[in-house]
């Protein structure tokens, strides 16, 4: 999925439990884990999150 800010993503996350992996050698990708759930984030610094066209469908 889109982020503008993999870093500021990558905190919000561990917040909530994940645990988070940040690549930063460019262009960056994150990657964030809570058990069986992974979900994979990569650099948009345009993406406005009101009229971005993406996203996850999670069940649990």
């Amino acid at each position: 999925m889109p982020a503008r800010d993999l870093a500021r993503s990558a905190a919000f996350y561990r917040k909530l439990g994940f645990t988070a992996e940040l690549i930063t050698e460019p262009p960056g990708y994150l990657i964030v884990r809570q058990d069986w759930v992974e979900l994979h984030f990569y650099p948009d610094d345009g993406v406005d999150p009101l009229t971005n066209a993406s996203g996850a469908y999670i069940r649990l």
